[in-house]
């Protein structure tokens, strides 16, 4: 694993993704792309007014939420990305990510199914990569790991993956299959 992508947006479970990232990082040797996703909440503002709203987020960015990562010695690249969040998935997929890490809800305030954030309710469906989605105020290591099995290879892999990792060896893991 040489790539993961962490969805950013300074909510307590991004946050939560981005210790989990960084401790598979850093275990690994893997380099971090936290990606900060958002949608304009006015559609008219100058060009200068964007550009300082799009400076002042790349420096909490930087500052704030990717700094435990840089502090453990990852090498994070730092993307904002003005649009839909749930195009997330489509960098993810474009560079190639091993991993893709997602809080389970962001900042969002719509409902969602299963109590999942819209973003990783799409992730879910459409990621090229693995895909972990982490709950807010979660501790390391786990103590429970839950997947959804469907008798793939890709299925026996997320299995494998899980017992190879000295963060998830003590951890119960639970494979849930759901038959249609």
């Amino acid at each position: 694993m040489k790539q993961i992508l962490v969805g950013v947006d300074g909510s307590a479970a991004s946050a939560a993704a981005l210790r989990f990232a960084t401790q598979i990082a850093v275990e690994e040797g893997a380099e971090i792309t936290a990606v900060h996703a958002y949608q304009r909440p006015y559609s008219e503002l100058s060009p200068d007014e964007r550009e300082r709203r799009r400076a002042d987020c790349s420096d909490v960015l930087e500052r704030i939420w990717v700094r435990p990562a840089i502090d453990a010695g990852v090498i994070v690249h730092q993307r904002i990305h003005e649009g839909d969040p749930r195009e997330i998935v489509d960098i993810a997929n474009s560079e190639g990510a091993d991993l893709v890490v997602l809080g389970r809800t962001g900042s969002g305030t719509g409902p969602a199914l299963l109590h999942l954030g819209s973003v990783v309710e799409y992730a879910a469906h459409h990621v090229h990569a693995a895909l972990a989605v982490i709950p807010p105020f979660v501790a390391l290591p786990f103590a429970r790991i839950v997947i959804g099995v469907d008798g793939s290879p890709e299925a026996a892999s997320a299995i494998d993956w899980c017992v190879d990792h000295r963060s998830m060896r003590n951890a119960d893991v639970l494979a849930v299959f759901v038959e249609a």
